[in-house]
C-alpha cells in the first residue's frame, strides 16, 4: 500500500509537468501575446487566423488547468488527511 501511494505522489508530480511545453501554459498573457505575435510574424498569418489561433491555444490552456486540477483532485483522493496537507503544501510551492 505504502508503493501505491508513494507511486501515486510521483505520478501526480509528473503530471503537474505533462509535456515540455507545459512552462508555456504558465507564462504571463503578455509573454503568451508576444508568442504569438512572433508565431503571426513568421507565418504571416492574416488577422482572422491569428485570432482563431489565440482562441486555439486559450481553449488548450483551458483544459490543461482542468486536467491538473482533476488529477490532483484525484490524487488526493487516494491519500489520507495527513497525505493530503503534505501534498497540499507540495502543490503550494510548485505555485
Amino acid at each position: 500500500m505504502k508503493r501505491f501511494v508513494l507511486s501515486m505522489l510521483a505520478l501526480g508530480c509528473m503530471a503537474s509537468f505533462p509535456t515540455a511545453s507545459y512552462a508555456n501554459e504558465k507564462m504571463t498573457p503578455e509573454e503568451r501575446t508576444k508568442k504569438l505575435d512572433k508565431m503571426a510574424k513568421e507565418l504571416n498569418l492574416s488577422a482572422d487566423q491569428k485570432e482563431k489561433v489565440r482562441a486555439i491555444k486559450d481553449e488548450k490552456y483551458t483544459k490543461i488547468e482542468a486536467a491538473q486540477t482533476d488529477a490532483h483532485n484525484q490524487i488526493r483522493g487516494v491519500l489520507n488527511p495527513d497525505q493530503q496537507v503534505k501534498f497540499d503544501k507540495m502543490m503550494e510551492k510548485k505555485h
